[in-house]
């Protein structure tokens, strides 16, 4: 994304259009493949548990216990 010069803002945006303030696994895979990036479905996937699991850690959300 630096390369391409796109802030995480502006890619977080296009992964969510609508505005939920979440994004699915399933739409990070695709959005990420659209964009470009060289990564397989399953790296994608893992980046997408570690930034979930990242950003469960840097929050008082109880989202996740709510599964």
């Amino acid at each position: 994304m630096k390369k391409m010069r796109i802030s995480v803002e502006k890619a977080y945006k296009a992964f969510d259009p609508n505005n939920y303030g979440s994004v699915q696994r399933k739409d990070f895979i695709h959005d990420c493949l659209v964009l470009g990036l060289q990564f397989s479905e399953e790296e994608l996937g893992k980046i997408f548990e570690v930034i979930c699991e990242y950003g469960t850690k840097q929050t008082t959300s109880t989202d996740q216990q709510k599964q």
